[in-house]
């Protein structure tokens, strides 16, 4: 860590956990390093499209439900993805949010797919039912729209997404 990156084998050891006190102002502080370190990186690519120059203001959803705002980045030389996920309820207030890595994700429809299922899990696990999830991703919300099976090469990933989501439903 001489050049203040993580080494490969931490890379592949992280897992998302439940932080307390201290360690939340500690993981925030090191990750907001991250992310602004790979904002710098050409090698880092944004998933969804082209960066905005303007500043899209936040749209709440409706009161008695959750908007649950998902996002991903791709990072092509280390073949490495970020997940990022922010869930408030219709006053703006953060019910939750989660952040991760995965090694071994090149393709932007693979790493917004796994970042909704993320999403639909997580929100699932914490009991949220009335969810309005926003991502930028076309190709995954039609996906996850059609009722047909999908058989796509990352058709998987879209099938688990709609089976969590019926069971948020029931």
């Amino acid at each position: 860590m001489k050049d203040g990156r993580r080494s490969r084998n931490y890379m592949s050891q992280v897992q998302p956990s439940i932080l307390y006190g201290e360690q939340v102002i500690k993981t925030a502080l090191s990750t907001l390093k991250e992310y602004k370190e790979a904002q710098g990186s050409k090698s880092v690519k944004r998933c969804g499209g082209e960066r905005r120059q303007e500043q899209q203001q936040w749209k709440k959803p409706v009161e008695g439900t959750l908007k649950a705002n998902f996002n991903a980045a791709i990072d092509e030389a280390n073949q490495r993805m970020g997940v990022g996920v922010v869930i408030r309820d219709s006053e703006g207030k953060l019910m939750a949010s989660c952040c991760d890595r995965l090694q071994m994700v090149t393709q932007a429809v693979v790493a917004e797919s796994t970042t909704l299922r993320t999403t639909a899990k997580l929100c699932s696990e914490l009991g949220f039912n009335r969810v309005l999830f926003e991502g930028d991703a076309q190709v995954v919300v039609n996906a996850i729209r059609n009722p047909v099976e999908n058989w796509t090469w990352y058709g998987h990933i879209i099938e688990d997404v709609k089976s969590v989501f019926k069971t948020m439903s029931n």
